[in-house]
């Protein structure tokens, strides 16, 4: 699902828990019955964009610089008068509403950024609690780093292999009595592996990136950048057609040629720059003694 659309889902289940805000208000016949400097979709929009900086700033940055704009107390006092259950509708809805059921090699892909998520300080969760430093608050950190198998239990990593591929592996006491287990993996130490490059996260970047308007035009020159190189390759450097067998060889030859390749393009481009400096070297008494020589 692309960025615009995610976007308009989280923007209409706000509007629809909007029109019922009196279910998510701590006293309905008063508080959200009037249009305020701070309505409920606004409040609702600006806590999920909000950081870590103080109210004013967060304020100012999400609004703007509105002269009718309220003050901080007045959103804090806004804040105060909607539910917590508020958030956990427009996370239950707005999941469902872009959630398109994907897999990932038959796994529910959940995150393998390794992304920090920060929740609210629990000293009985040694796991992720942090006291905090420097006169910082104490906090919980979770760092979202798993898979989800279809039975909603987690792969956690593993390690990284030597060729750069991250291992995230299923627990063996659970996966020997799942009853989809078939549908996972036959390994018989009951232990699902899945791997995923730790350049993938730039991959999907780059792939976002192409379908931009901007990007579009960009991609309109591999006619006349990278695939030129390929174009050589074949024609000029014998890679029409392979001379070896076995992939092994074959890529050590592939890589020998654009080695070869890519010297071969330095030194055109030392010769270059070698020779335009002699060619001012030659002009420069010229130039010296009437500039517009130039």
């Amino acid at each position: 699902m692309k960025s615009d659309a995610v976007k308009q889902a989280l923007n209409d289940t706000i509007q629809a828990m909007d029109d019922c805000k009196w279910l998510f208000s701590a006293r309905p016949e008063k508080d959200n019955t009037r249009n305020r400097k701070f309505p409920f979709h606004k409040v609702i929009s600006s806590i999920l964009a909000f950081r870590s900086g103080t109210p004013n700033r967060e304020i100012i940055d999400f609004f703007g610089l509105d002269p009718s704009i309220g003050t901080s107390s007045a959103f804090i006092q806004r804040r105060a008068k909607i539910l917590p259950e508020a958030f956990e509708c427009l996370f239950q809805h707005f999941t469902e509403k872009v959630d398109e059921d994907s897999r990932y090699r038959g796994l529910r892909l959940l995150a393998v950024d390794g992304s920090d998520l920060q929740i609210a300080a629990n000293p009985n969760d040694p796991e992720s609690y942090f006291p905090g430093a420097n006169g910082q608050k104490a906090y919980n950190l979770l760092h979202i780093n798993a898979i989800i198998c279809p039975e909603y239990q987690i792969l956690k990593y593993s390690t990284t292999n030597r060729d750069g591929y991250r291992e995230y592996k299923s627990n063996p006491q659970v996966c020997a009595n799942c009853p989809t287990r078939a549908l996972c993996t036959r390994n018989k130490n009951f232990i699902k592996t899945v791997t995923q490059h730790i350049w993938k996260p730039y991959v999907d970047m780059a792939e976002e990136l192409r379908y931009t308007e901007r990007h579009k035009r960009y991609y309109k020159m591999r006619k006349e950048t990278i695939e030129r190189v390929f174009a050589d390759a074949k024609e000029k450097h014998g890679m029409r057609y392979t001379r070896y067998t076995g992939l092994a060889q074959v890529t050590n030859w592939v890589k020998l040629k654009f080695a070869t390749m890519n010297l071969k393009k330095f030194a055109i481009r030392k010769w270059e720059d070698a020779h335009n400096l002699l060619q001012i070297l030659i002009f420069w008494p010229q130039y010296a003694q009437n500039p517009s020589f130039a």
